[in-house]
């Protein structure tokens, strides 16, 4: 099982920081699927995102820019990055938020790409 995000150590730490980027990954399949396929019973899966192409290449685009701005500041001490993975939204793979000093700043952050040095 994961961790619960709202009671995870790391949280504390993160928010304790003036500028903080979230992304919100809705990722994580319902228990029930799981035991039915388990069982030997499938459900169709064709229109979850991650079974569409062109949605499942954004979000690893996502991702790896998530990842590239995160380690572009890992050195500022003000800054945290925390990805949560939540329950899977069919049509929804991901929204990142922005807090200043505790406050959303937007839920709609749009990660930008580290310059070239």
């Amino acid at each position: 099982e994961a961790i619960d995000y709202e009671s995870a150590n790391d949280v504390n730490y993160i928010f304790e920081r003036d500028f903080v980027v979230v992304m919100k990954f809705h990722i994580l399949i319902p228990k029930n699927l799981t035991e039915d396929f388990l069982a030997g019973h499938f459900e169709d899966e064709s229109n979850f995102w991650y079974n569409k192409e062109d949605i499942n290449g954004l979000v690893g685009h996502e991702l790896r820019k998530f990842r590239d701005f995160s380690l572009a500041n890992v050195d500022m001490e003000d800054r945290g990055y925390l990805i949560n993975l939540l329950p899977l939204k069919i049509d929804e793979p991901m929204n990142v938020v922005a807090f200043i000093k505790g406050q959303v700043l937007t839920e709609n952050f749009t990660v930008p790409i580290p310059p070239e040095l």
